[in-house]
């Protein structure tokens, strides 16, 4: 079957799924927010508006959003309140003919389902979640602003921007630690950021958009039945609200990564943020208590709040945990950046409950449930002084392992097991492996110099995005 020639400015009712060619679709959707990057950085607003216009009414935005929301994200197979996924092709082009009849004016999102998620501390998180058909429209929205506010977001925001991670964070740490603007840090922690965004404050920040994503915050949340209005917060689970968390507090990132007076001396005041985790750091302990006091005020302005308990100022000799890694600097010696010993925990339970309830599954899926957690956790940890606990931690699947393998078996001798289940791989004896897999091992992820710094340079800027992918390549 030929594959048909679409042109993106034209409105086309019918589709064929299987032909598109998607190579076209990401290069056309790339340039347009690369358009939108540009022109926000040239303060043309007018032009801005213009082709964000362009891009919700652009076929290949609509069938992008369609296939990012069904067919890559996560959650792709879960259901809003109406109970409906797309499994199928059919299924995604009546979606995108449903889409094709969308208008702003007349659109009315359905309320999110909550789910309460379990977290590592015993508590839930609520989780709302919208209908497919909001998710894609959400989708929509989001690839037109998003390019906007990455030109105005601060060098120092993190969380959710894409071609940002953990590491681009924890680097600017280390570097404010080194040269001796850090020795004192705020160790800030919010309380229930996504729930307690003031709507007011967040919406007066936004222009062309601001009537549908009005619309987003005031749908409510459906439970047990009972529809609840929302009159604060973003839902955790919604497609864009990670972007409008950081549009909310991008004030916080510029009023507080500045030179601030005191004494007569300027000492430089460095915030890190990632998502609603921040640290602030300065020289002076005195300066980063009245701080502590002007942040708690512009949080009320937005309807958030300190976490007084976990809300720490810390020497950097003391030591202070973000995002999973423990940052310690002794006086006199180097700065060590170390994994925080309560995610060692977490994974190695989560290792074992996998192992503990599929003690009768097939060697095979056992050995690749345990390779995605293995492999996983220890390239996101392979940047810090880790090599030590890895062998600890290998020690202990070794252990586990044995143990499954011997349950399976308890009326064979040692050495049959032994040579059933267990070979040498790279000069590595005990290595349990299957008919296809072998088990990796934390040791396996060798610890690297993480040199990439993402400064100012923008993921949307053409100029720049070529960086990105060389990076990719070098790792």
């Amino acid at each position: 079957m030929e594959r048909i020639e679409l042109n993106p400015s034209k409105t086309i009712n019918e589709i064929c799924w299987s032909n598109i060619d998607w190579k076209e679709v990401e290069l056309y959707v790339e340039r347009l927010q690369g358009r939108i990057y540009k022109a926000t950085d040239k303060k043309d607003f007018k032009l801005v508006i213009n082709l964000q216009k362009l891009t919700i009414r652009s076929y290949f935005v609509k069938i992008y959003a369609i296939r990012q929301v069904t067919m890559i994200n996560r959650g792709k197979y879960t259901p809003g309140i109406d109970g409906r996924v797309c499994r199928n092709n059919e299924e995604r082009e009546d979606l995108y003919r449903k889409i094709q009849h969308f208008s702003m004016k007349s659109y009315r999102p359905k309320p999110v389902r909550r789910v309460e998620i379990p977290k590592s501390n015993g508590k839930t998180r609520p989780i709302g979640i919208p209908t497919i058909f909001d998710r894609v429209i959400q989708t929509i929205v989001k690839i037109a602003l998003e390019p906007e506010w990455e030109c105005k977001f601060h060098k120092n925001s993190f969380g959710f921007r894409p071609g940002r991670s953990t590491q681009d964070a924890i680097k600017v740490i280390e570097d404010s630690i080194k040269t001796r603007k850090g020795d004192f840090i705020l160790d800030a922690d919010l309380t229930g950021c996504f729930d307690n965004i003031a709507h007011a404050p967040l919406l007066s920040k936004l222009h062309i958009f601001k009537p549908i994503i009005y619309k987003w915050l005031k749908a409510g949340v459906l439970i047990d039945n009972k529809l609840i209005k929302a009159t604060k917060g973003t839902p955790q689970g919604g497609i864009i609200s990670p972007l409008l968390a950081n549009i909310a507090l991008n004030d916080l990132d510029y009023n507080f990564n500045r030179l601030i007076e005191y004494h007569g001396r300027y000492y430089p005041l460095t915030l890190v943020r990632y998502a609603d985790d921040m640290v602030i750091l300065t020289s002076n302990k005195v300066i980063l208590s009245k701080v502590k006091i002007i942040l708690a005020n512009r949080l009320k302005k937005q309807g958030l709040s300190l976490n007084q308990e976990k809300t720490k100022l810390v020497h950097k000799s003391e030591g202070f945990t973000f995002l999973g890694f423990h940052i310690i600097q002794h006086l006199g010696h180097a700065l060590w950046t170390q994994v925080d010993k309560s995610s060692v925990k977490r994974v190695l339970q989560k290792i074992k409950y996998m192992m503990d309830t599929n003690k009768q599954v097939k060697i095979d899926g056992l050995i690749y449930a345990l390779n995605k957690i293995i492999h996983g956790w220890a390239r996101y940890y392979q940047y810090c002084r880790i090599h030590k606990d890895f062998y600890k931690m290998d020690a202990i699947v070794f252990r586990w392992t044995w143990k499954w393998c011997t349950r399976r078996h308890p009326m064979k001798r040692n050495w049959w097991i032994k040579e059933k289940y267990f070979t040498t791989v790279r000069n590595r004896s005990w290595t349990l492996y299957g008919k296809i897999w072998t088990l990796h091992r934390f040791s396996d992820i060798k610890r690297k110099s993480y040199k990439w710094i993402v400064g100012n340079k923008c993921y949307f800027n053409p100029v720049h995005r070529k960086l990105w992918k060389l990076q990719i390549l070098d790792n």
